[in-house]
């Protein structure tokens, strides 16, 4: 099991690692801005503030270049949970 939590929120959402993040989002009503859900647009960029999410794959890799992030930058519509997270959202 894996949770995702938002920094500064109470809400946490518990779902099964190698759950893609948004949809941990979605279901837990967490407040995160979502986009088209496939990288293009960075509206999901978050911050991994402590915790683990899985290895980021390529696809994200050359997204988050593009939207000229930092290391611990990831895409919400991308990333993978592989244990409890907190993410800080960049957007409001």
């Amino acid at each position: 099991m894996a949770k995702v939590q938002i920094e500064g929120s109470d809400a946490v959402h518990e779902c099964e690692s190698g759950t893609r993040m948004y949809e941990a989002i979605e279901d837990g009503n967490l407040k995160v801005p979502l986009g088209c859900l496939h990288g293009h647009c960075g509206a999901c960029v978050v911050e991994v503030v402590s915790g683990s999410l899985a290895e980021i794959k390529e696809g994200e890799k050359l997204a988050l270049r593009a939207f000229d992030t930092e290391e611990d930058m990831r895409l919400a519509c991308l990333a993978y949970l592989d244990g409890d997270v907190v993410v800080r959202t960049l957007k409001p």
